[in-house]
Protein backbone atom coordinates (compact mmCIF):
# COMPACT_ATOMS: atom_id res chain seq x y z
CA UNK A 1 0.00 0.00 0.00
CA UNK A 2 1.03 3.62 -0.98
CA UNK A 3 2.25 5.13 2.35
CA UNK A 4 1.66 8.43 0.57
CA UNK A 5 -1.79 7.64 -0.64
CA UNK A 6 -3.28 5.83 2.47
CA UNK A 7 -2.85 9.08 4.82
CA UNK A 8 -4.33 11.53 2.51
CA UNK A 9 -7.23 9.04 2.45
CA UNK A 10 -7.07 8.60 6.44
CA UNK A 11 -7.19 12.32 6.43
CA UNK A 12 -9.56 13.01 4.23
CA UNK A 13 -12.20 10.23 6.61
CA UNK A 14 -10.83 12.16 9.44
CA UNK A 15 -12.64 15.37 8.19
CA UNK A 16 -15.53 13.62 6.50
CA UNK A 17 -15.78 12.76 10.18
CA UNK A 18 -15.24 15.21 12.46
CA UNK A 19 -17.11 17.87 10.26
CA UNK A 20 -19.70 19.62 8.42
CA UNK A 21 -19.73 21.31 4.93
CA UNK A 22 -19.82 24.29 6.64
CA UNK A 23 -17.49 23.57 9.57
CA UNK A 24 -15.01 22.31 7.33
CA UNK A 25 -14.82 25.50 5.69
CA UNK A 26 -14.14 27.46 8.60
CA UNK A 27 -11.58 24.94 10.18
CA UNK A 28 -9.23 25.80 7.19
CA UNK A 29 -10.63 29.13 7.23
CA UNK A 30 -9.09 29.74 10.53
CA UNK A 31 -6.16 27.49 9.83
CA UNK A 32 -2.68 28.88 9.93
CA UNK A 33 -2.92 31.38 6.47
CA UNK A 34 -6.40 30.37 6.30
CA UNK A 35 -7.66 33.60 4.80
CA UNK A 36 -5.52 33.68 2.02
CA UNK A 37 -6.22 29.39 1.16
CA UNK A 38 -9.60 29.79 2.31
CA UNK A 39 -10.87 31.02 -0.93
CA UNK A 40 -9.28 27.93 -3.12
CA UNK A 41 -11.75 25.22 -1.55
CA UNK A 42 -14.39 24.88 -4.37
CA UNK A 43 -17.20 27.04 -3.75
CA UNK A 44 -21.18 26.63 -4.28
CA UNK A 45 -22.72 23.31 -3.08
CA UNK A 46 -20.37 20.45 -2.95
CA UNK A 47 -20.49 17.19 -0.95
CA UNK A 48 -18.91 16.85 2.13
CA UNK A 49 -16.31 13.77 0.33
CA UNK A 50 -15.79 16.41 -2.53
CA UNK A 51 -15.27 18.96 0.12
CA UNK A 52 -12.87 16.43 2.08
CA UNK A 53 -10.93 15.80 -0.56
CA UNK A 54 -10.52 18.70 -1.75
CA UNK A 55 -9.09 19.97 1.63
CA UNK A 56 -6.58 17.58 1.68
CA UNK A 57 -5.42 18.39 -1.89
CA UNK A 58 -4.91 21.79 -1.02
CA UNK A 59 -3.28 20.79 2.90
CA UNK A 60 -0.93 18.56 1.21
CA UNK A 61 -0.03 21.45 -1.37
CA UNK A 62 0.63 24.10 1.00
CA UNK A 63 2.28 21.76 3.53
CA UNK A 64 0.12 22.74 6.50
CA UNK A 65 0.48 19.09 6.96
CA UNK A 66 3.75 19.21 8.14
CA UNK A 67 3.14 22.08 10.40
CA UNK A 68 2.78 21.69 13.94
CA UNK A 69 0.24 24.64 14.59
CA UNK A 70 -1.82 23.05 11.85
CA UNK A 71 -2.16 19.48 13.91
CA UNK A 72 -2.39 20.98 17.36
CA UNK A 73 -5.42 23.55 16.05
CA UNK A 74 -7.20 20.23 15.06
CA UNK A 75 -7.36 19.05 18.11
CA UNK A 76 -7.67 22.38 20.03
CA UNK A 77 -10.79 22.66 17.29
CA UNK A 78 -11.69 18.70 18.05
CA UNK A 79 -10.64 17.50 21.28
CA UNK A 80 -12.92 14.21 21.33
CA UNK A 81 -11.00 12.81 17.93
CA UNK A 82 -7.71 13.70 19.25
CA UNK A 83 -6.57 10.05 19.60
CA UNK A 84 -7.48 9.91 15.56
CA UNK A 85 -6.08 13.14 14.84
CA UNK A 86 -3.13 11.84 16.58
CA UNK A 87 -2.52 8.85 14.24
CA UNK A 88 -2.88 10.77 11.40
CA UNK A 89 -0.52 13.42 12.20
CA UNK A 90 1.79 10.39 12.94
CA UNK A 91 1.55 9.05 9.05
CA UNK A 92 2.93 12.98 8.50
CA UNK A 93 4.96 13.87 10.93
CA UNK A 94 6.37 11.30 13.00
CA UNK A 95 9.76 9.65 13.05
CA UNK A 96 9.16 7.33 10.54
CA UNK A 97 6.83 9.18 7.93
CA UNK A 98 7.59 9.14 4.59
CA UNK A 99 8.55 12.43 3.52
CA UNK A 100 6.22 15.38 1.68
CA UNK A 101 7.28 14.96 -1.94
CA UNK A 102 9.67 18.16 -2.75
CA UNK A 103 7.66 20.94 -4.09
CA UNK A 104 8.12 21.23 -8.29
CA UNK A 105 7.97 25.03 -8.53
CA UNK A 106 8.62 28.34 -7.38
CA UNK A 107 4.83 28.45 -6.53
CA UNK A 108 4.75 25.53 -5.20
CA UNK A 109 7.56 26.50 -2.68
CA UNK A 110 6.17 29.98 -2.46
CA UNK A 111 2.45 28.64 -1.13
CA UNK A 112 4.15 26.01 1.56
CA UNK A 113 6.22 28.80 2.61
CA UNK A 114 3.74 31.48 3.15
CA UNK A 115 1.39 28.91 5.10
CA UNK A 116 3.98 27.60 7.18
CA UNK A 117 4.27 30.85 8.51
CA UNK A 118 7.89 32.24 8.07
CA UNK A 119 6.49 35.58 6.39
CA UNK A 120 4.81 35.43 10.03
CA UNK A 121 8.10 34.92 11.16
CA UNK A 122 10.28 37.81 9.36
CA UNK A 123 7.73 40.13 10.54
CA UNK A 124 8.23 39.10 14.20
CA UNK A 125 11.54 38.79 14.62
CA UNK A 126 12.99 41.45 12.33
CA UNK A 127 12.58 45.10 12.79
CA UNK A 128 12.96 47.77 10.48
CA UNK A 129 15.74 48.42 10.31
CA UNK A 130 17.04 44.69 10.57
CA UNK A 131 14.37 44.02 7.90
CA UNK A 132 16.29 46.08 5.85
CA UNK A 133 19.44 44.54 6.05
CA UNK A 134 18.28 41.24 5.62
CA UNK A 135 16.49 41.96 2.37
CA UNK A 136 20.43 43.90 1.05
CA UNK A 137 21.92 40.61 1.75
CA UNK A 138 19.45 38.97 0.06
CA UNK A 139 19.85 40.96 -2.98
CA UNK A 140 16.35 43.04 -2.62
CA UNK A 141 16.26 47.17 -3.86
CA UNK A 142 14.42 48.36 -1.09
CA UNK A 143 13.42 51.27 -2.82
CA UNK A 144 10.81 49.60 -5.37
CA UNK A 145 9.04 48.58 -2.01
CA UNK A 146 6.59 50.34 0.23
CA UNK A 147 7.82 51.76 3.17
CA UNK A 148 9.16 48.77 5.73
CA UNK A 149 6.26 47.51 7.28
CA UNK A 150 3.49 49.90 6.37
CA UNK A 151 0.58 49.29 6.86
CA UNK A 152 1.47 46.29 8.59
CA UNK A 153 4.93 43.55 8.88
CA UNK A 154 2.69 41.19 8.03
CA UNK A 155 1.03 43.07 5.18
CA UNK A 156 4.22 44.22 3.87
CA UNK A 157 5.50 41.00 3.79
CA UNK A 158 2.72 39.63 1.91
CA UNK A 159 3.33 42.46 -0.61
CA UNK A 160 6.93 40.91 -0.99
CA UNK A 161 5.95 37.07 -1.14
CA UNK A 162 3.22 38.40 -3.98
CA UNK A 163 6.09 40.58 -5.69
CA UNK A 164 8.37 37.76 -5.77
CA UNK A 165 5.28 35.53 -7.18
CA UNK A 166 5.03 38.18 -10.05
CA UNK A 167 8.79 38.15 -11.03
CA UNK A 168 8.69 41.61 -9.95
CA UNK A 169 11.67 41.08 -7.51
CA UNK A 170 14.74 40.07 -9.49
CA UNK A 171 16.24 36.33 -9.28
CA UNK A 172 12.89 35.67 -6.92
CA UNK A 173 14.10 31.73 -6.55
CA UNK A 174 17.76 33.06 -5.27
CA UNK A 175 16.18 36.18 -2.97
CA UNK A 176 13.49 33.40 -1.31
CA UNK A 177 16.68 30.97 -0.77
CA UNK A 178 18.68 34.22 0.86
CA UNK A 179 15.88 35.47 3.18
CA UNK A 180 15.42 32.11 4.88
CA UNK A 181 19.27 31.18 4.97
CA UNK A 182 20.09 34.98 6.46
CA UNK A 183 16.97 34.81 8.98
CA UNK A 184 18.21 30.93 10.29
CA UNK A 185 21.74 32.71 10.51
CA UNK A 186 20.48 34.65 13.36
CA UNK A 187 17.61 32.47 14.09
CA UNK A 188 19.08 28.94 14.27
CA UNK A 189 16.97 27.34 16.46
CA UNK A 190 13.55 28.34 15.08
CA UNK A 191 11.33 25.72 13.89
CA UNK A 192 9.76 27.28 11.24
CA UNK A 193 12.95 28.26 9.47
CA UNK A 194 14.25 25.21 9.63
CA UNK A 195 11.17 23.84 8.24
CA UNK A 196 11.72 26.51 5.37
CA UNK A 197 15.57 25.55 4.71
CA UNK A 198 14.05 21.78 4.39
CA UNK A 199 11.82 23.24 1.49
CA UNK A 200 13.60 25.45 -0.59
CA UNK A 201 16.73 22.91 -0.33
CA UNK A 202 14.44 20.14 -1.59
CA UNK A 203 12.78 22.60 -4.42
CA UNK A 204 13.25 22.00 -8.01
CA UNK A 205 13.09 25.82 -8.37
Amino acid sequence: MDVRTNRADELRRLLQACFSVEELRRFVRFSPDGDRIGPELPGGVVSLAELAAAAVGLLERVRLVTDPAFWTGFVRERGLWAAEIGAVQAMYFGAAATPMPAPQSFDEVLDALIASGVFRVFARLFDGRRVENLLRRAGVDVTGLPTVYTPTPRAWWEHLAEELRQGAVRAPEEVLRKLVLGALEEYPGNTTLLRARGLIGGAAV
